[in-house]
């Protein structure tokens, strides 16, 4: 099978050695086109990973054996969701289309609807100029712990992490910066100041983690991330300096977090798998 013919890649996480391509480029009853992994995997049995793909409105899994099995067809009420959180009876996730909502909350076994409202809120003049757009400008992370009845969020664009309960009850909220005011990160950002927001999460049954960025307002550019380690009510446990930038997303495995870095070697660009034990902040042991 050719690799122009797959998109989904299979590295060994301590050796960055390549095991396996899979995941046919197409629309046969197995195929798939833009395959993404559920966020809660962690609340699975530990045998194989739930993924789901919206453009072919399917739900499969990626077995210990490195094969996917199990395809199903999903509803098409959480067919076109972002970070999307599946059990057997609920999903959790940003519309993408139809109704504007921060995340919605389906109920797989009855198809009831809950839309949780925008938040933080903005100014009317600020809202009324992004409402074309608010559902990118309220982009999330979602992550959600349905045996503790827990949905957490962290906002694309602001600094703002948020926690619900299953009924879409706000918990919890948090901001690093106390005084912090969301129309004026906005109105900064359009005028080309920094500005802070969180670009990744992985979750654990204990904590949720999330990459916090401080991206240049002229170019979009990462300047610095950290993580930032939560519980499942809202509480910010531990914040992280890796000491460099991520590439794309992470996990972690028994207090070490394991992600991909970029870097330049006989003027090529290569990609690096580092290990870092969030026990001892700081250390990093580069892998391959």
């Amino acid at each position: 099978m050719a690799k122009a013919d797959t998109c989904l890649y299979i590295y060994d996480k301590v050796t960055g050695d390549f095991l396996k391509c899979m995941g046919v480029f197409g629309e046969g009853p197995e195929d798939v086109m833009y395959p993404e992994f559920v966020e809660n995997n962690f609340e699975l049995d530990g045998n194989r990973l739930m993924m789901y793909d919206s453009n072919c409105r399917k739900q499969f899994y990626l077995n210990n054996e490195m094969e996917l099995e199990g395809f199903t067809s999903i509803n098409s009420l959480y067919a076109n969701m972002n970070c999307v959180n599946m059990s057997d009876y609920y999903a959790v996730g940003q519309p993408l289309k139809g109704e504007t909502a921060l995340f919605q909350i389906i109920n797989r076994q009855t198809s009831d609807v809950k839309y949780v409202d925008l938040y933080p809120q903005l100014d009317q003049s600020v809202s009324e100029e992004l409402k074309n757009n608010l559902s990118y400008v309220y982009s999330p992370n979602i992550l959600c712990n349905f045996k503790k009845n827990r949905i957490m969020l962290a906002m694309y664009f602001f600094d703002s992490m948020q926690c619900y309960d299953l009924t879409g009850r706000q918990i919890n909220t948090y901001s690093f910066d106390k005084q912090y005011d969301a129309s004026s990160s906005i109105k900064g950002m359009k005028n080309g100041q920094d500005y802070m927001g969180y670009s990744q999460c992985y979750a654990t049954k204990d904590n949720c983690y999330f990459r916090l960025v401080l991206n240049d307002g002229r170019t979009h550019n990462i300047k610095e991330n950290l993580i930032v380690k939560t519980d499942w009510d809202g509480n910010v446990v531990d914040v992280i300096d890796l000491g460099v930038l991520l590439c794309g997303g992470f996990c972690v495995e028994n207090d070490e977090l394991y992600c991909i870095t970029r870097g330049i070697e006989r003027e090529e660009e290569v990609y690096y798998i580092l290990k870092c034990r969030l026990k001892k902040v700081g250390v990093a042991i580069w892998l391959a």
